[in-house]
């Protein structure tokens, strides 16, 4: 099955396509995932508008976003 994001406007040529993201910890365990067009957006979603600081307290603590590949 394949859904079409355009429809749902998520899209845009000018932002940039939305892909799957996760949060993961130190351990490798996926603690958020969500659709985002880069890093910076995926730590806004989990985080709240962050700063620089925050995403740097959470990098120490082990977490990191990456691209994922999401299977049904």
């Amino acid at each position: 099955m394949e859904l079409s994001t355009d429809k749902l406007g998520w899209d845009d040529a000018k932002r940039g396509q939305r892909r799957p993201w996760a949060i993961v910890n130190k351990h490798g365990a996926v603690v958020f995932l969500s659709l985002a067009r880069d890093e910076a957006a995926m730590w806004t979603w989990w985080l709240g508008w962050p700063d620089t600081d925050d995403i740097a307290a959470k990098r120490r603590e082990g977490f990191r976003a990456t691209l994922v590949n999401v299977t049904v």
